[in-house]
């Protein structure tokens, strides 16, 4: 109970802020485990918003990006 398990095709790595850096899966990873203890509802909002503000509006997207977040939870 309580593991997540983030899929996410290469388009959210390859994301490219104005000067060029990538968002990359150390980024990704840091969001996941800083807000592992959320639900998934909110895991994904904090990647969008954080992938958003690093793109910015004049982000080059050469991939589209899919994400899909499953959290495991107890056995009823």
């Amino acid at each position: 109970p309580g593991d997540v398990l983030l899929l996410h095709t290469d388009g959210l790595e390859e994301l490219k802020n104005d000067v060029k850096d990538r968002f990359g899966t150390e980024r990704a990873a840091g969001i996941l485990a800083a807000h592992a203890s959320m639900d998934v509802r909110m895991i994904l909002g904090a990647l969008v918003l954080e992938a958003e503000q690093f793109g910015g509006a004049a982000a080059e997207r050469p991939e589209d990006v899919t994400v899909v977040c499953v959290k495991a939870k107890e056995a009823r």
